[in-house]
């Protein structure tokens, strides 16, 4: 997975220096329509993201997977936990399973679409969505 770090510094108050806005980051880019009103939370189960469905919007649709995305930066207690091809987009959420030791951790979060192309056998992605920390 690469991070998409350009237009993700911006200059700060008094700062010499851009420094990085994790809000701007993108963990992934493409011309896919992405979620419409995205939501997260945290669940007994996990990290339920929620979108409305969108489907037949542009070249949205219904069997599109979601892809999301956690990032934890803590210190020695940094990590990530993610899954590409999460509930489809009519679904309207998916949970993400957080293993018990990391439970308690701030996560970053962020929400993206993925769709198969049919022609080049490769995927086409959305801009993702940071949806704040969870």
């Amino acid at each position: 997975m690469s991070y998409t770090m350009k237009n993700s510094f911006k200059f700060e108050a008094n700062a010499a220096s851009k420094v990085l806005d994790i809000s701007l980051v993108k963990v992934s880019r493409g011309n896919l329509l992405g979620p419409q009103e995205p939501k997260v939370e945290r669940v007994p189960e996990g990290v339920k993201f929620s979108w409305e469905d969108n489907s037949w919007q542009a070249s949205a649709s219904p069997n599109d997977p979601v892809f999301v995305f956690l990032l934890a930066i803590d210190g020695i207690l940094s990590g990530s936990v993610w899954e590409f091809f999460g509930n489809i987009r009519e679904k309207g959420s998916h949970i993400l399973p957080v293993p018990n030791f990391t439970s308690d951790k701030k996560w970053h979060a962020w929400i993206a679409f993925s769709q198969a192309n049919p022609w080049t056998k490769k995927r086409e992605l959305s801009d993702s969505v940071y949806l704040g920390i969870v």
